[in-house]
């Protein structure tokens, strides 16, 4: 076959997404830069390693080479190969496979890597497709959410990517910041193709006391490739394993919440779908070894707040699954916490939403606080039909009175009927019955004060909306006090890479004057479902950590006597 296998390569990855050549028979040259021939993607990537002299073109591409194939060889990282195959597209990856003929004549030293400099549009990266690189920015860990399932690590530069409408203003501010956080991201993967959880594989980066979390930065970048896979541009180890990579620690876990002034501490917390029953509707725990042990994990994170009040969030509304037993999921709870405190010092409210699997609840310290009076609910409730309408408690606290809401707004996930269809300003769907649901419960602070006689309200929980959006507004708008921005607390909630606080504290002003400090104890966003009570068996501890996906909150309160 007559052909110039250096110029063919140079034409193999041309300037766009899609090769000038797919679907034509190939010659190359290269030296292998990545040898992937091991944990599912069965092949290796050549560089020419000259290289055509051009920014706007790859020097690189993948060779699909599965074993047991008729010309299949066994490569390494410096191996050169003559390869003739046919060049095509495998879900956005440029790659020969079809292979006819696959030689190794030699070995030769890899070229100098190729510099990946973030941020970097798609157009950048795909210059880049399947060269040896090195990343020029110093990578901070933003995403772990898939670490257990598939290896993977999103990094970024410039630090943690926040959520767009947790620093700006739903709209174009917001968008600006989307466009932003997509060039500054890019996937750290481990070499392997499958569901490590489903295939029983041990995540990497990983173990009981050490792990990886959000807000650690790579310190050692073992030499990688870039590849293109399931929708998004990757690292991958250039010999196929991932123990080349290590972590500075800058984002530790701590064994208890930092301290907050004030002689009244209030706490929030969700706690991951707790049911006690399985099967059916459940959401929760599949059986009751499972819910043993997130339990366990469940009552480390609330004994440790040292909270005098604690509201939920997700536990399991017994009121709907077992209608003669309706808070039979919350004196469960209750009582292991007793049991672990070694007396029967937590209380519940009695009050539960209306029609959902799961509701918010109240526990309190019976030797610290004194319930006032009935639980409340709003006298109208019709905006909370697709959510968990709010409950309140009055308490009585070293000789002061005040009320406790709690809340979980209908969340981003869909979104049905006028303003409620995700428009792209970045408070995704729903938005419209979340700005209800504020309303309403402007209205029900109100409500409470007037049941009470007393002016200190405190509302707190999951509102499903970020700091800078518009159900949160209506709340400022009404006179109550933002307490996360005042005392500047940390991000409660990981999604897609970026963090931000889907969980906040309200309060009148007369009970914002008395909240001497508000902290966030990040033992749960940051780290990665391995560690949670359904995660990886291996890296399970009954400890407080990754006992949910939000990060709970404590207020510090300084009381009149």
């Amino acid at each position: 076959m007559a052909v110039n296998p250096r110029r063919r390569f140079r034409r193999c990855k041309g300037r766009g997404d899609v090769s000038p050549m797919e679907g034509k028979t190939v010659t190359v040259r290269g030296v292998v830069v990545g040898d992937l021939q091991e944990g599912g993607y069965n092949g290796y990537f050549i560089q020419d390693a000259k290289g055509d002299g051009k920014a706007s073109t790859s020097d690189g591409v993948f060779v699909y080479d599965p074993a047991g194939s008729a010309t299949h060889v066994n490569v390494a990282v410096g191996d050169v190969v003559v390869v003739e195959g046919v060049v095509n597209e495998y879900k956005g990856l440029t790659q020969i496979s079809s292979v006819k003929a696959n030689t190794v004549c030699g070995k030769q030293e890899l070229p100098a890597a190729a510099t990946l400099d973030l941020p970097a549009t798609p157009a950048q990266l795909e210059a880049l497709e399947g060269m040896y690189v090195r990343p020029s920015d110093a990578l901070t860990v933003t995403d772990v959410y898939n670490l257990n399932r598939f290896g993977e690590v999103v990094l970024s530069e410039g630090g943690v990517l926040k959520n767009p409408t947790e620093v700006e203003q739903p709209g174009k501010a917001a968008q600006a910041v989307m466009k932003q956080n997509r060039q500054r991201r890019i996937i750290l993967d481990d070499g392997r193709s499958g569901n490590l959880a489903k295939d029983k594989q041990q995540p990497p980066y990983l173990t009981v006391k050490d792990p990886v979390r959000v807000g650690d930065q790579v310190s050692v970048l073992q030499p990688s490739v870039l590849s293109y896979g399931f929708d998004a541009y990757r690292l991958e180890p250039a010999d196929g394993t991932w123990e080349g990579t290590t972590f500075a620690s800058k984002s530790p876990r701590t064994s208890a919440p930092a301290p907050v002034a004030g002689n009244l501490k209030i706490a929030d917390a969700n706690v991951l779908n707790y049911f006690v029953t399985f099967g059916g509707k459940s959401r929760g725990a599949d059986n009751a070894e499972e819910q043993k042990r997130q339990e366990a994990k469940i009552i480390a994170e609330l004994r440790a707040l040292n909270a005098d009040v604690i509201a939920l969030q997700e536990v399991e509304n017994s009121a709907v699954t077992t209608p003669s037993d309706p808070y039979k999921a919350l004196r469960t709870l209750t009582e292991a916490l007793n049991k672990a405190e070694g007396a029967q010092v937590w209380g519940f409210v009695e009050a539960h939403e209306a029609s959902d699997l799961i509701t918010t609840a109240i526990i309190y310290r019976r030797d610290r606080v004194e319930p006032v009076g009935a639980a409340m609910k709003p006298a109208e409730n019709s905006v909370w039909d697709n959510a968990r309408e709010p409950i309140a408690q009055a308490f009585s606290a070293k000789g002061e009175v005040f009320s406790l809401i709690v809340n979980h707004f209908k969340s981003k996930g869909s979104g049905q009927g006028k303003g409620n269809v995700d428009s792209g300003d970045g408070q995704g769907n729903s938005n419209a019955d979340r700005v209800a649901q504020a309303k309403s419960l402007v209205a029900f602070v109100k409500e409470v004060k007037a049941k009470t006689k007393d002016a200190d309200v405190v509302s707190v929980g999951d509102y499903n909306a970020y700091t800078k959006e518009q159900p949160l507004d209506v709340l400022r708008k009404a006179g109550l006090v933002d307490l996360g921005a005042k005392f500047a607390a940390q991000d409660t909630y990981v999604f897609n890479g970026e963090s931000g606080s889907l969980d906040h504290a309200f309060a009148t002003p007369e009970f914002a004057e008395k909240v001497q400090d508000m902290k966030v104890w990040d033992i749960n966003a940051q780290e990665s479902y391995a560690y949670q009570y359904n995660g990886v068996p291996a890296l399970y501890a009954p400890d407080a950590f990754r006992a949910s996906d939000h990060n709970p909150m404590i207020l510090g309160v300084q009381t009149g006597r």
